[in-house]
């Protein structure tokens, strides 16, 4: 859990101050789990998940780790480096068949 937190704090590119601020925790309760001290309450994790746009699953177990230089490791990779990106993806995600075939056009009109 506490190398995922930090893991998504970076991607996401906030100060833990920032996460304390928008979730209303203690800074010393953040502390603890990112230094594995302690482990959030359940409903904590929610708030974490949601905050992130992930699962708790995602939070809270090992992450997968994909085999060489696979498609996936690839993709995996560039979404660790661009929150933007990532922060994109995750919204697309929500997004009717339809939609996504309107934003993919888009793009290709873009990309020209």
């Amino acid at each position: 859990m506490a190398a995922n937190l930090a893991r998504y704090i970076e991607a996401k590119g906030i100060s833990r101050q920032k996460l304390c601020d928008d979730l209303d925790f203690r800074y010393s309760t953040l502390s603890d789990w990112l230094h594995a001290r302690t482990y959030p309450r359940i409903d904590k994790i929610e708030q974490i998940a949601e905050y992130f746009g992930v699962t708790k699953a995602d939070l809270i177990e090992e992450p997968s780790h994909f085999s060489g230089d696979s498609d996936a490791q690839r993709l995996a990779d560039l979404l660790q480096q661009k929150p933007l990106l990532a922060d994109t993806a995750r919204r697309m995600s929500l997004l009717s068949e339809s939609d996504l075939n309107y934003v993919r056009d888009l793009i290709d009109r873009l990309s020209r």
